[in-house]
């Protein structure tokens, strides 16, 4: 299994969000908050056992990058769906 870490991009294998791609923004205890920028903003994010979602893309956001907001996100998940299909 691949380390999950901050900044990942990952795919949702389990539950009703299946499939979809998110943004690792933190990891707390054996789970993954994940944002999207569009049905998991920042401001909500989702909490997310990481044995129920894989790795897609490693470091696909750097610390060091533009200010990170919802709209920045999905811009990002969109170009990394992009490139992994």
């Amino acid at each position: 299994m691949d380390c999950i870490q901050r900044f990942d991009a990952v795919r949702s294998k389990a539950g009703h969000d299946s499939g979809r791609l998110y943004l690792v923004t933190d990891i707390r205890g054996g789970r993954a908050v994940l944002c999207d920028g569009k049905i998991r903003k920042l401001a909500r994010p989702k909490v997310k056992n990481l044995k129920h979602i894989e790795l897609v893309m490693k470091a696909a956001l750097r610390p060091d990058a533009q200010e990170t907001t919802d709209r920045y996100l999905r811009k990002l998940l969109a170009a990394v769906s992009r490139e992994t299909n």
